[in-house]
């Protein structure tokens, strides 16, 4: 129990400790206050959103890959029965949890981007995702917001061409 105590606050001070350099810089960059608060906002999330996929990322390397599918299964399965390629369609469900990873992304960073190739297929578990594409001017207009238990790369996979928008 000690241990376990001596290595959350070694993880609270080392965040800490970001906090300050970066409250450090702010001031001296004199950024107004509502900035400051959504830089602030942003650390809190994203430190929060990177603890989680280490622990659940540390989880799954303590059990047996049964378990892990389990876990996996737990996680998803709600999300997939919810979404209109998947469904109900028990088989094709189970494919998808037998290999799915897990990724946890930070605000605004760019998961697949317009003509990449394709590598794997996107569901959110959680959170929101912009849909961007460019035309042939290069110009990038807004397409629609992606939600829980949305797909997206599924165009891609599916034709074998290069990725229809970027998404992040």
């Amino acid at each position: 129990m000690a241990v376990l105590i001596q290595d959350l606050n070694q993880k609270a001070s080392r965040f800490q400790e970001k906090i300050d350099t970066v409250n450090t810089s702010m001031k001296k960059m004199n950024l107004p206050g509502w900035l400051q608060n959504k830089i602030r906002d942003y650390m809190f999330y994203t430190q929060s959103n990177l603890e989680n996929q280490r622990e659940l990322e540390d989880f799954k390397t303590m059990i047996s890959p049964s378990l892990k599918v389990e876990v996996t299964r737990h996680i998803f399965l709600q999300v997939l029965i919810n979404s209109p390629i998947f469904g109900n369609n028990p088989e094709l469900n189970e494919l998808f949890i037998e290999k799915v990873s897990t990724y946890s992304f930070p605000p605004e960073d760019v998961i697949i981007k317009q003509g990449d190739a394709p590598k794997a297929l996107f569901v959110v578990s959680k959170g929101e995702l912009a849909v961007l594409v460019k035309d042939e001017y290069n110009k990038e207009s807004f397409v629609k917001i992606l939600g829980p238990g949305e797909l997206f790369g599924e165009v891609s996979i599916i034709s074998d061409c290069p990725r229809t928008a970027t998404v992040q």
